[in-house]
């Protein structure tokens, strides 16, 4: 879990907002839920929330929650929805480097994709590019002449 936290922090980490770090490394270690479901025998795969149907569910539950204020009221539903993804992208990262196999088609497909530690960087530069890279164009792209207005 230290890992998935740690992973799920740190794609927030360039907003520089402690909340956003936070329910990044919250949210990267809510993830396993699945595994809950499935020994309570719900038909599930027990790492069905590493999945492409998980990754379309997560920006919709975290921009729900953001609407009904769960999140705080500095967290908009469109920036909480890049978080979710950010941070179910962040969760498959950590695991390919700790258990480099994830059901990646679930509910498509119950088979198993294999992950390279190399694959697993690259997915959380992509969930860090996700969740903090539109704060990063905004704040340095506002400083530079000719920047993002």
């Amino acid at each position: 879990m230290v890992g998935h936290a740690a992973f799920g922090g740190l794609v927030a980490a360039g907003t520089g907002r402690l909340g956003f770090i936070l329910i990044g490394a919250l949210g990267a270690c809510v993830v396993d839920f699945d595994h809950t479901l499935y020994f309570m025998r719900l038909p599930l795969s027990p790492r069905a929330s590493h999945s492409i149907g998980f990754f379309a569910l997560a920006p919709l539950v975290t921009g729900l929650a953001a609407r009904a204020g769960w999140l705080g009221a500095g967290i908009t539903p469109g920036v909480a929805a890049r978080l979710g993804i950010a941070v179910a992208i962040s969760h498959v990262a950590w695991d390919s480097a700790t258990a480099p196999q994830v059901p990646l088609w679930y509910p498509v497909s119950p088979d198993l994709v294999s992950l390279s530690l190399t694959q697993g960087l690259l997915l959380e530069l992509i969930a860090f590019g996700i969740a903090s890279g539109p704060e990063l164009l905004v704040r340095f792209g506002a400083r530079r002449p000719g920047g993002l207005e």
